[in-house]
C-alpha cells in the first residue's frame, strides 16, 4: 500500500510539474500567436471585415462650434478698450463621412478622397444657426495684412475705393453665416472693381464656405500590409511628401496618420502624430494615463502644452515662423501661410497653455484643461482610435487698420473668433463587436495560460504536501530515546 502511494504521489508531482511548464510555455507562444493574427487582419484590404468601417466610420461624428460674440466692440476700436467675450453654442452638426476614389497600389498603400458633410442638430445645438453675434470682419483684416506694408498712396486708393469706415472693422453675423458663407459688400465692391481689368474674384466668405460635401485633399497611407509598423500611416498629401507652408525640414514633415488608425502595439512612451489639414501640420501627442473605455482598455493621448510654444521655448516649431518680424507668443501659430494669406491664427480653446499677455488682452476667456484639450484615445494592440475629440480655436490678428484713420487706438491682439470641437467615441455594436473579436480570443488563451498553470501549482503543492504529511507521521511512529523503558 505504502508503495502504490508513493508512485501516485511520484505521478501526481510529475503532471503538476507538466502543466505548470506548458502553462508557462504557452505564455511566449499565445503571446506571438495574437500578434501574428493582429497584424494578419488588419491591413487595409478591398474585402477585410474592417474595410466598409474604413470607407464609413460607423461611429457618429460631431462638429460643434462655440462662437464669441464681441459685447463692446464700439468701445474696442474707438477707445481701445479690451474685447469683452460672451461664449455661445454649442452649434452642433452631424459630420458624415465616405472615402471614394479609393485605389490600391503595389508599394502597398492606398489612395482616397474624403468627402464630408454637415447636417445641423438644432436639438443638440444652444440655438438655431440663425443667431447673431458680433465678430470681427475679416475681409476687412484680410486687405489690411494684405497692404499694410505697401505704399501709402495705395493705401489712401483703398480707403477711397472700398471707403470702409471704423464701424466695418466688426460685423454682425449669423452662425450660419460665418460657418458657410454670406455675401460681404466689401468684397463685393473689389469684384465690381476687378471686375473692369477681367479679374473675377469671389464676393463670398465664409470660414467654412465649400467645405460642405467636398474633401480636404488626396490622401495616400500604407495599408499595413508586409509592414504592420506602418499602418495607416500617411505616406502622401496631395502628392506632397512634405509642405511648403513653413520654413524648416521639420516643421513640412506630414507624420502620423488622419487620427483614426494607428500601427499596432503601441509604446505609451512615445509620441503618436495625427496630420491635420486644418492646421497644415502634423500634430504630436503624448500619452497621458490609460482606462477602460466600454470595458475596453485605451491609451490617452493629449496635446501637450509644448505643441504651440514660441520658438524659444521650443527650438522645434522654429520652423512654423513665417513671419519677418519673427515668431508668435507661445500658445499661438499663424497658418496665413496656408490660408490664402487670411490673417489666421490658431490656438488650443480659450487660449489654453497660451502666454498670459494674450489670455489678457481680452475679457471671458477661462481655459481648463479637461474641456480644451484635443484628446485620442487609442487601443494599444491594434492601433484603433476609440476616442477623439480635436479641439481648435480659430482667432484674427487684429491691429489697427492702415487703411482706416478713425481705428488708430486699437490695439494689437489676436481675437477669438469661434473654436471647435470635432469628436467621435466608439458605439456600442462597434464596441461589442471589437470585443469579440479581438478581446474574446485573448482572454480565452489567458485563461487556458492560468489555468494550466493553478492546476499545476495545486498539483505540486498537494503532492509535496503529502510527502510532508508521510513524514511527519512516520517521525512521529518512531520510538524516543527519551521514553521510560518498561519492565
Amino acid at each position: 500500500m505504502g508503495r502504490k502511494s508513493t508512485i501516485a504521489t511520484v505521478c501526481c508531482g510529475v503532471l503538476g510539474l507538466v502543466f505548470l511548464i506548458v502553462g508557462l510555455a504557452m505564455i511566449p507562444v499565445f503571446k506571438n500567436l495574437i500578434k501574428k493574427q493582429i497584424k494578419d487582419n488588419i491591413p487595409i484590404a478591398r474585402h477585410s471585415e474592417t474595410y466598409d468601417d474604413f470607407i464609413t466610420p460607423p461611429a457618429p461624428i460631431y462638429f460643434q462650434i462655440w462662437v464669441f460674440d464681441v459685447v463692446n466692440h464700439l468701445e474696442v476700436i474707438k477707445d481701445g478698450a479690451k474685447p469683452y467675450l460672451y461664449q455661445k453654442g454649442p452649434y452642433t452638426y452631424r459630420e458624415e463621412r465616405l472615402k471614394v476614389n479609393v485605389t490600391f497600389h503595389d508599394n502597398n498603400t492606398v489612395s482616397y478622397r474624403e468627402n464630408r458633410w454637415f447636417v445641423f442638430e438644432e436639438e443638440l445645438s444652444a440655438g438655431p444657426q440663425s443667431d447673431n453675434f458680433t465678430t470681427v470682419n475679416i475681409p476687412v483684416a484680410l486687405i489690411d495684412n494684405l497692404i499694410k506694408n505697401e505704399y501709402a498712396w495705395i493705401k489712401d486708393l483703398v480707403e477711397l475705393l472700398y471707403q470702409v469706415t471704423a464701424e466695418d472693422v466688426f460685423i454682425t453675423l449669423s452662425v450660419e453665416d460665418l460657418m458657410w458663407g454670406y455675401e460681404d459688400h466689401l468684397l463685393k465692391r473689389a469684384a465690381e472693381i476687378l471686375a473692369n481689368f477681367n479679374i473675377t474674384i469671389d464676393d463670398h466668405f465664409g470660414l467654412f464656405k465649400g467645405q460642405n460635401g467636398t474633401d480636404d485633399g488626396l490622401y495616400t497611407v500604407f495599408t499595413g500590409k508586409g509592414d504592420s509598423s506602418k499602418h495607416g500611416v500617411i505616406n502622401e498629401w496631395n502628392r506632397m511628401k512634405t509642405l511648403p507652408y513653413w520654413t524648416s525640414a521639420t516643421a513640412a514633415m506630414i507624420n502620423g496618420s488622419d487620427g483614426t488608425m494607428y500601427p499596432p502595439f503601441l509604446d505609451q512612451d512615445k509620441p503618436i502624430y495625427v496630420f491635420s489639414s486644418d492646421v497644415c501640420r502634423s500634430l504630436n501627442l503624448v500619452y497621458r494615463h490609460d482606462y477602460d473605455l466600454k470595458d475596453i482598455k485605451v491609451y490617452r493621448f493629449v496635446a501637450p502644452p509644448s505643441l504651440f510654444e514660441n520658438a524659444t521655448a521650443n527650438p522645434a516649431n522654429k520652423g512654423f515662423c513665417t513671419k519677418a518680424e519673427g515668431c508668435l507668443p507661445t500658445g499661438v501659430v499663424d497658418v496665413s501661410a496656408c490660408r490664402s494669406s487670411a490673417p489666421i491664427v490658431l490656438s488650443q480653446p480659450h487660449f489654453l497653455a497660451a502666454d498670459p499677455s494674450i489670455i489678457n488682452s481680452v475679457v471671458g476667456l477661462h481655459p481648463n484643461t479637461e474641456e480644451h484639450q484635443t484628446v485620442l484615445d487609442v487601443e494599444p494592440m491594434t492601433g484603433t482610435t476609440m476616442n477623439a475629440a480635436k479641439k481648435l480655436q480659430i482667432n484674427i490678428h487684429i491691429m489697427n487698420v492702415s487703411y482706416i484713420v478713425e481705428t488708430s487706438k486699437l490695439k494689437s491682439m489676436f481675437l477669438p473668433v469661434l473654436w471647435l470641437n470635432e469628436s467621435a467615441v466608439i458605439d456600442n455594436k462597434s464596441a461589442s463587436k471589437f470585443k469579440d473579436k479581438v478581446q474574446q480570443p485573448v482572454k480565452i488563451t489567458q485563461a487556458i495560460q492560468f489555468g494550466l498553470i493553478t492546476v499545476g501549482v495545486f498539483v505540486l503543492v498537494c503532492a509535496v504536501a503529502f510527502v510532508g504529511k508521510k513524514i511527519l507521521c512516520k517521525s512521529n511512529n518512531e520510538p524516543s530515546d527519551l521514553q521510560p523503558m518498561i519492565t
